[in-house]
């Protein structure tokens, strides 16, 4: 289906004086929109800014608590395992244990690459 042909402007503007008080409101108007419409900009870039700022610390406090709970499991892992190691007639083979110690190494190494 063909658009029907546009109407080509002439380049004629009907040609208005400054001096024109419609004009001079309207353009006032124009200007107070821009000048809002701008400042509404700048506070929103500056609202996002303050939020990027905000979520970043909030992110390296996470990350020094995966660090820290990591290290945590760890020495908690290793005192576990000394104490089944021990005398206490329990190996960790037993309980079935090692499989869970292994699937908590595969958790943690998968939260750290985030």
């Amino acid at each position: 289906m063909k658009m029907p042909p546009r109407k080509l402007s002439t380049g004629k503007r009907e040609m208005v004086s400054p001096s024109d008080p419609h004009y001079t409101e309207k353009r006032a108007k124009n200007n107070d929109a821009v000048k809002k419409s701008r400042e509404k900009t700048r506070q929103k870039a500056k609202e996002t800014m303050e939020k990027v700022s905000i979520l970043k610390q909030e992110n390296e406090m996470l990350e020094e608590r995966i660090k820290l709970l990591a290290k945590e499991l760890t020495f908690l892992k290793d005192i576990f395992m000394a104490h089944a190691g021990s005398s206490h007639g329990i190996t960790v083979d037993d309980m079935e244990i090692k499989s869970l110690l292994e699937d908590d190494d595969e958790m943690i190494e998968g939260k750290e690459c985030y």
